[in-house]
């Protein structure tokens, strides 16, 4: 679970700047799927996120509001905090299916999708070998947040970044073993 904030400057001089909490499920238990539709790279693959679809997941989102709201009335954030924009029910007397239902309409996507493609050998069908390589595709690797194995906690920018540059490091490798200088001759 991740509770930040954030702040939105008022547009206009006489409002106040808006205090946001977010809740962010880092390690969801829901899964979705992503096929491959036709050999066309033009036609978009079909993607079902499947947000929210193990309980679990909504209950800590729901214990995660919980945990926000709490945040929000201790200092310095009460100070700040005047109202909850995002949420028409009312706090005192919420309630489960209420927050429930709450927490199903307003949740959406954190920008950080990763794991739909697997390693291991060709035989095993999958899709990656334990270097990235695309099976049954020359030249072609992967070296993005999709070739991660497990969710990390926390933001993925970092993890791909050392993704991407283990990618580059063992293409270097291959690269340097192909090189004509590498065998002895020049």
């Amino acid at each position: 679970m991740q509770i930040f904030p954030w702040t939105i400057s008022a547009a206009e001089p006489d409002r106040r700047p808006v205090l946001e909490l977010y809740v962010a499920l880092i390690k969801p238990l829901s899964r979705g799927t992503l096929q491959i539709k036709s050999k066309d790279p033009a036609d978009p693959p079909r993607i079902a996120p499947g947000y929210l679809v193990d309980p679990a997941d909504t209950a800590r989102l729901i214990h995660g509001v919980r945990v926000a709201r709490c945040l929000a009335g201790t200092k310095p954030f009460s100070e700040l905090a005047l109202q909850e924009l995002f949420s028409t029910i009312d706090v005192a007397v919420e309630s489960a299916a209420e927050l429930e239902a709450f927490v199903h309409e307003k949740a959406r996507r954190y920008f950080h999708p990763v794991a739909p493609a697997t390693w291991g050998r060709p035989s095993m069908k999958e899709p990656l070998s334990m270097r990235a390589r695309v099976h049954g595709v020359e030249g072609l690797f992967v070296a993005d947040a999709s070739i991660m194995p497990t969710i990390p906690a926390a933001n993925t920018n970092l993890p791909t970044r050392m993704l991407a540059e283990r990618r580059a490091a063992w293409l270097g490798e291959r690269d340097r073993a192909a090189s004509p200088l590498a065998r002895g001759s020049e």
